[in-house]
C-alpha cells in the first residue's frame, strides 16, 4: 500500500470521499480472513464488515506467509472495530505509525488488505468504482502475461491460450 501522504491529489481525493461518507454513519462491525488456495501460490483476503451491510473485500499477499499475513491483519481487529471505514487516511496511518515496531512486507500487505477493503466499502457506499475515487483511470488496456515453466511446451500453451507475453525462469544447468 501507498500512503495517501505521498501524493497531495490523492489525499485530497481520500478527504472527499472520507466528508461524504461521514453522512452515511458507518461502522465497523466485523473483520475476517481467507486464504485461497491458487496451486503453488495462495492468496491471503480480508473481509470488513459494517453495520449497514456492505462488506469491503482486500488482498494483502506474501509468497509462503499465509498464515502470518491473515494473523497480523486479523491483529487490527480490535483497533478497527466500531470506527468509521470512511476514515481510510487516519485508519492507515493508526495501523502503521501506533505500533512500537513498524513492520515489512508482512505488516504492509496486512494493512494493505484493510485498506483495500475500506476503499471498497467506500466506493460501494457512494456507488462510485475504488478507481473513480482515486483520481480515474490511468489506462485503457494492461497486457496480460502468464508465469509458465522452463519447457517451450510452456511458451506454447500460453500463445495458444492467447497470451502474448510470458514470465518464467531459465532451465538449470545441465549436469
Amino acid at each position: 500500500a501507498v500512503s495517501l501522504g505521498a501524493c497531495a491529489p490523492v489525499r485530497a481525493l481520500a478527504q472527499e470521499a472520507s466528508a461524504r461518507g461521514k453522512g452515511l454513519n458507518l461502522k465497523i462491525t466485523g473483520l475476517k480472513t481467507f486464504v485461497v488456495n491458487a496451486g503453488s501460490l495462495n492468496w491471503v483476503f480480508c473481509k470488513i464488515y459494517t453495520n449497514a451491510g456492505l462488506v469491503g473485500l482486500g488482498e494483502g499477499s506474501v509468497t509462503s506467509k499465509e498464515a502470518t499475513i491473515a494473523q497480523a491483519i486479523m491483529e487490527h481487529e480490535r483497533f478497527l472495530l466500531s470506527k468509521d471505514p470512511s476514515d481510510i487516511e487516519f485508519l492507515w496511518q493508526s495501523m502503521f505509525r501506533v505500533p512500537r515496531w513498524r513492520g515489512g512486507p508482512i505488516l504492509n500487505s496486512a494493512i494493505s488488505a484493510v485498506e483495500i477493503a475500506l476503499w471498497d466499502i467506500v466506493g460501494q457506499a457512494l456507488g462510485v468504482p475504488i478507481y473513480k475515487l482515486l483520481g480515474g483511470a490511468a489506462r485503457t488496456r494492461v497486457r496480460m502475461y502468464l508465469d509458465v515453466g522452463a519447457t517451450p511446451e510452456d511458451s506454447l500453451r500460453a500463445k495458444e491460450l492467447g497470451y502474448t507475453a510470458i514470465k518464467t525462469t531459465p532451465l538449470s544447468p545441465v549436469k
